[in-house]
This record gives structure tokens, sequence and C-alpha cells, in this order.
């Protein structure tokens, strides 16, 4: 969770930025005419499969529909479904906000990428892929094709953030200070120097967050309990986690909309994000805004 965290809380910084996408796009696709920040559209950072804040990245440069998902700590097999599952969300987005029509939909072009830390079968300092095509069976990883992304670009460099957090963050280790150490060890390399010295804070902010200190103690209790309490105890002990962990998480989740709603996400995107109700959100950023208009604002 710690080491999700750190790079969720990094990717969704790094990515809310238009300048940085741009610079995304032109290493994913170096064959394409430059664009202009005003070039991009719909912006999204969104969960797929609802486990949380996830690094999934989608938007738009005239035609065409980008997804970007970042694979995280692991090869995971269920990538090919992931990609296709967030590109069905977007384009059925693109669709409901009236922005494509039907008729165009099976016109419509599309790109999908995953980035890969230095994990599994991948490249031994990570990697960037594109699906090439839907294949038939969900398994079949030959519908990836890798980019050739420059050495020095912003791809690699996130790739090199990711590699670093994964080596400093053991299975065993859970605490918060190693966030400093990978901002250190980042800073000290030339990996993201600029964007994270820049942004520290901010990312530090986000990243506590979306770490619920209270779940992960939680965890621990529980794997406490799998090593040998009795089962009386146990049904109990259980039945207060789960309550604690439902409270604490529906808070974490507050938080984190309050957040992205004072950096100017939409209700639909941060209802998206967080899992919160689109009226809770909304219900949460009038409260921000009548505390703006406020006395002594």
């Amino acid at each position: 969770m710690v080491r999700r965290n750190i790079k969720d809380a990094v990717f969704r910084s790094l990515f809310s930025r238009r300048s940085n996408i741009v610079r995304l796009y032109e290493e994913a696709c170096p064959s394409e005419a430059p664009v202009a920040e005003t070039d991009i559209k719909q912006v999204r950072l969104d969960p797929v499969l609802r486990k949380g804040v996830v690094n999934d990245l989608a938007f738009t440069v005239g035609k065409d529909v980008l997804c970007v998902v970042e694979a995280q700590s692991r090869d995971d097999p269920t990538i090919v479904f992931r990609c296709m599952q967030y590109l069905y969300r977007c384009l059925e987005g693109l669709v409901l906000s009236g922005r494509l029509s039907r008729r165009d939909l099976a016109h419509q072009r599309w790109r999908a990428y995953v980035v890969y830390p230095a994990v599994g079968r991948h490249a031994p300092d990570g990697e960037m892929l594109r699906l090439t095509r839907i294949p038939d069976d969900f398994a079949d990883f030959t519908a990836f094709s890798r980019v050739d992304i420059p050495g020095d670009g912003l791809v690699t460099e996130y790739i090199r953030f990711c590699n670093i957090v994964n080596g400093k963050i053991t299975k065993g280790r859970t605490d918060i200070s190693v966030l400093r150490e990978v901002f250190d060890e980042c800073v000290s390399s030339g990996v993201l120097r600029d964007f994270l010295t820049e942004h520290r804070g901010e990312i530090m902010d986000l990243y506590y967050q979306m770490t619920n200190v209270e779940y992960n103690h939680q965890l621990d209790v529980e794997a406490s309990m799998r090593r040998g309490e009795r089962k009386g105890e146990r049904k109990g002990m259980r039945k207060g986690l789960r309550e604690g962990r439902s409270q604490g998480d529906a808070d974490a989740s507050r938080r984190i909309a309050r957040a992205l709603l004072e950096r100017g996400d939409s209700v639909e995107s941060v209802s998206e994000v967080t899992g919160l109700g689109a009226d809770e959100v909304a219900v949460i950023r009038d409260g921000l805004a009548q505390g703006r208009s406020g006395p002594g604002r």
C-alpha cells in the first residue's frame, strides 16, 4: 500500500499538468505532428477496477483517444482486459457527453499504452508498450508492441522513479519515512528532480491523504489473528475491524475528494476516483466554495 500510494501521488500530480501530458504524447507518438496544451482535451485520471486510486490516464488529441495504464509493481496478468475496459469507459464518456456520436464511434481512432517498471518479463529498466490490436484471448500478450521512448524523456524518468520506489520499499517495510528517502534518492540521482523539488509539498499532502495509517494497522491486527487467536476472539475482532475500516475508508475518500476539488477537478472525475456518490462530492464542493467566500476571504 505504501509503495502504491507513493507512485499514485506522483503520477496524479505529474499528469494533472497538461504540459506533461504533451510531453507524454510526443514521446509515445513520435511520428505524429507536435501538439500544444490547448490540443489536449478530456483529461481523466480514473480508477478502472475499483481497487482505490490507481494510475490510469486518458485524454483526447484531435480525433485520437489515448489511454495510459501504469502497471504498478507487478506483471499484471489482466493488463489486456484493463486496457480494453478503460478504453471502453473513455469512449462511452465521450458519447454520453455528446462529443462523439455513436455513428462515428466505429471510426474512432484509439491508442492504449502500458508503462511497466522493471518487473516480471519486462526490460531490465522497465518499458512502455502499446496495445496494437484487440486479441481474441485476454492472455495474448503478443497484442502489445514495445514503444521506443527517449532515454532522457519524461516516461523514462517516471519509470526510473517507479524502480527506485520498488527498490526502497520491501514487503515488510511500511513506515512513512521511506517517502522522504525516495524523494532524496530521486533528487540526488536526477530522476524527476525539478518536478519533485517544486511539488514536494503537494505530493506529500496527496500521499498522506491516500494513506490510511489506521487501515494499515488493521491489516497487521488481522495478520496476528490468523497466527492463532481463539475463534470467538477472532469473530469479535473482525466485526470491529470491518466497522473501523469502513469508516476509515470513507473518511480518507472525503479527504482525497476535498484535495482534488480544491485543485479544480470536476465532480464527475472526483466521484469516479474516490467512489463517493456525485451528490456527496457536490456537497463537499459547495462547502469548500462557501468557506472561500466566508468572512475574511
